[in-house]
């Protein structure tokens, strides 16, 4: 009986740990994420894989997820709704840079294809 309540009260501890900390981790998570992004998109334009107008937009996008993730964390939290939605925009911008950076576009080429996810 005494292990019976052991377990427990482990798993209980375990979860309240889970419960207090996964917010904070997700939080940093997605501002990894954006970093890796935006240095995936300056290196796109040192190397010339991506046109002016390709890196306008891509960075435009990251601007936008940027703002929103700081205005849905500014209440100190991000609910699981905001949190799916945040990953899929930075799904889909990861998305249009790998696409981006390997297209046959070339610097000073003119785009006809903009794309922008917002």
């Amino acid at each position: 009986m005494k292990r019976y309540f052991v377990v427990i009260y482990v798993f209980v501890f375990l979860a309240s740990i889970c419960l207090i900390l996964g917010p904070a981790l997700a939080q940093e998570d997605f501002q990894q994420r954006i970093q890796k992004q935006q240095q995936r998109i300056n290196q796109g334009v040192q190397s010339g894989a991506l046109t002016n107008a390709e890196a306008s937009t891509l960075q435009g996008n990251l601007d936008y997820i940027r703002d929103k993730f700081a205005r849905q964390k500014a209440d100190g939290k991000l609910n699981p709704q905001e949190q799916q939605r945040l990953d899929k925009m930075l799904d889909d911008n990861s998305k249009m840079i790998r696409q981006e950076k390997h297209d046959p576009s070339v610097k000073g080429q003119q785009g006809f294809d903009i794309r922008k996810l917002f």
